[in-house]
This record gives structure tokens, C-alpha cells and sequence, in this order.
């Protein structure tokens, strides 16, 4: 991964800087302790949420989105194990929104392409086998909620179902914020330097209060919320939720929800 950030056309220095202020401003993804955390472990299999700051701008980003493929296709079919989010970052990107600056500013993202894992961990390099290792380093911790995600589209919205529920062998209630994210798989663009585009961020808005939960030992939690979906967003899309941690804004555990077909008439 190259260091430093590339600038995109028509931005110029003193814009370019006040954005990287602000980048900053939002806190780096410490990388000193990697599981600050002993207690957050449990019983259930983790899923990790891999987030690649990235942008139509940006020469080196198409190596990273590859790299990210390779390494999903290294994986069982019929195993969950890691949930991807493309967050677009800067005009002229035109995929690039308010929400997804906002998480990009969250992680401290001040250098593209730059992958996260669980919110915690900035991939040194995007080469495929240090994020194997970090994938399979992270999932190894297990998690102490198990999520479950139902999702369904309307003509204009998306409708999560989700379900949390806290292992019995906790010690202690797991406290979180609920997040939601809608992710178009595949999307058609082309340009010097990209020939598709894949896990965009659509959605990612800010959690509410009403999306903090505490759950105690064995405690199942259901929860709906719903994400406007604009037209000219096409199948296949993927619905996220993940819970971060309430202390450290660690990612505890996440889950997706692939929709494949439109509702029938």
C-alpha cells in the first residue's frame, strides 16, 4: 500500500489539507494494541468487517479491491466469514456521500487505498496474505453476540430484521451501538483506471440513541430498521449491521444479507 495521499484532480493544496485536518480530526484506528480488549472474545464464530477506504480517483485503489477479491475467493462458499465495505471518499468520486466521509473521518482514514478490520486494525499493506492473516487472526477471537439478518427491498427502502443474541457464558452484559449499512454489489463504472466496482457503500448513516442495546448473559434482542433505496441501486445488494463496542468502538461481531430478487408484484 503506498503511504501518503494521492490527490485527486481539480483538488487543490489548501483543500487538500483541510480535508486530511479533518481526517485527523476523527481519530486514527490505533494499531499499537491490537486486542485492547481480553474479554471481548466468546463462543460464537466472528465476522469481521473489512472496510476499504477507497475512491474512483485513486490509481492504486483498483490493486487493493483485487487483492480484497482474491482473498474472498480463498474462502468456503458456504461460510461467512468476512463482510466488506467500499467507503468512497472525495469528489469528484461520485460515489462518495456525506455518510461515507463521515466513517471514513471515524477511522481515520488519511491515506488511500486504507483497509480496517473491525474498526480496530489498519492493514500494514493490502497484499493478499497480510490480509488473510489479519482476517484469520481476528476471526480466531470468536465473539460474545451472535447476529442474525433477514433483509428485503421495496420499490424504494430496504428491511433489516435483526437479531442479537448474547452468549449465556458471558460474565457480564455487552454493551454496543447498532450500526446498519447497504452495500450495492457490482456496480457499472469505468474510467482510466477502474473497470468495475464492487461492495460500494450506499448507505451508512450515523447510529441514534435508539440504536444503543445492552444485553445481559442469554438475552436475545430483535430489532427492525429499514434504509431508503434509490432506484438506479440494482440488485444484487447486500444488507451489513454490525455492533460496536460502547467503550473502545471496537467492532464486536457483524452480518450480512445478500437480496438477490425484487419483491413480486
Amino acid at each position: 500500500m503506498t503511504a501518503g495521499f494521492t490527490r485527486p484532480a481539480g483538488m487543490g493544496r489548501w483543500s487538500l489539507l483541510a480535508f486530511v485536518a479533518i481526517l485527523f480530526a476523527g481519530g486514527l484506528v490505533g494499531c499499537g494494541s491490537r486486542f485492547p480488549d481480553p474479554q471481548r472474545g466468546g463462543e460464537y464464530e466472528r465476522v469481521v468487517l473489512l472496510e476499504e477506504g477507497t475512491g474512483t480517483w485513486c490509481v492504486n485503489c483498483p490493486r487493493a479491491a483485487e487483492n480484497i477479491e482474491e482473498l474472498l475467493e480463498k474462502m468456503p462458499l458456504d461460510t461467512t466469514k468476512v463482510v466488506v465495505l467500499a467507503l468512497h471518499s472525495v469528489a469528484p468520486d461520485t460515489f462518495a456521500t456525506a455518510e461515507t466521509e463521515a466513517r471514513v473521518a471515524r477511522l481515520g482514514m488519511a491515506a488511500f487505498p486504507t483497509i480496517v478490520f473491525d474498526a480496530t486494525e489498519k492493514a500494514q499493506n493490502d497484499n493478499v496474505s497480510t490480509l488473510e492473516t489479519l482476517l484469520e487472526e481476528h476471526r480466531k477471537i470468536g465473539s460474545p453476540l451472535k447476529i442474525g439478518l433477514t433483509a428485503s427491498v421495496s420499490a424504494d427502502s430496504v428491511l433489516y430484521e435483526i437479531n442479537i443474541e448474547a452468549s449465556s457464558k458471558n460474565k457480564s452484559s455487552v454493551e454496543g451501538m447498532l450500526h446498519v449499512a447497504l452495500v450495492e454489489d457490482s456496480v457499472a463504472f469505468t474510467n482510466a483506471i477502474w473497470s468495475y466496482l464492487a461492495h460500494v457503500v450506499r448507505r451508512i448513516p450515523e447510529p441514534a440513541s435508539a440504536d444503543s442495546c445492552s444485553l445481559d448473559p442469554g438475552e436475545i434482542l430483535t430489532l427492525h430498521r429499514s434504509l431508503v433505496r434509490e432506484g438506479e441501486w440494482i440488485l444484487p445488494l447486500t444488507a451489513v449491521v454490525w455492533v460496536e463496542s460502547g467503550e473502545n468502538l471496537e467492532v464486536i461481531q457483524a452480518a450480512s444479507s445478500k437480496i438477490e430478487s425484487e419483491p413480486p408484484n
